[in-house]
């Protein structure tokens, strides 16, 4: 079970820091890995399922530019948007 925690991090860490473009990485990249380690299993499938989102909407939600995700994921932007305001 811990093998399966780990190579789930290790995937969502990998999707997390390499979206595409420089500014997306960044933005969830650092999140990812200073975030991840301390997420349960429901916070977990909620950024695996954020990393789903095309990167010019995730970017607009996290920074603010439009208007809040749909499906529940706001209170994961607002972490993003936490860990970048530090």
């Amino acid at each position: 079970m811990e093998e399966d925690r780990v190579a789930r991090l290790r995937r969502l860490r990998y999707r997390a820091g390499r979206r595409g473009t420089r500014e997306m990485d960044l933005l969830l990249g650092r999140f990812a890995d200073h975030a991840l380690d301390g997420m349960n299993e429901r916070e977990l499938g909620e950024f695996e399922e954020l990393l789903g989102y095309p990167d010019p909407l995730l970017h607009a939600w996290i920074t603010g530019q439009a208007g809040g995700p749909a499906g529940g994921h706001e209170h994961m932007i607002t972490r993003i948007r936490l860990f970048h305001a530090r």
